[in-house]
């Protein structure tokens, strides 16, 4: 048996509310390569680990605007 859990993922609609923010927003910045890491599983399903989207808000947006500088 494992210990390791599996991770939480969020589907971009539910991290997008979680931020408090259109899920365009995440697209928009999945395209530009910035903003929180997510992962494609299959060729349309994108999904955001929830510890990510969790560093995400305790950085801030700020530092990974950063990423596009």
């Amino acid at each position: 048996m494992s210990d390791s859990k599996s991770p939480v993922l969020l589907t971009t609609k539910e991290a997008a509310a979680r931020l408090r923010m259109h899920p365009e927003t995440l697209r928009l910045w999945r395209k530009q390569d910035t903003g929180p890491d997510w992962v494609r599983i299959g060729p349309w399903k994108v999904f955001y680990n929830l510890e990510e989207i969790e560093r995400f808000e305790r950085e801030g947006a700020n530092k990974y605007a950063d990423r596009m500088a």
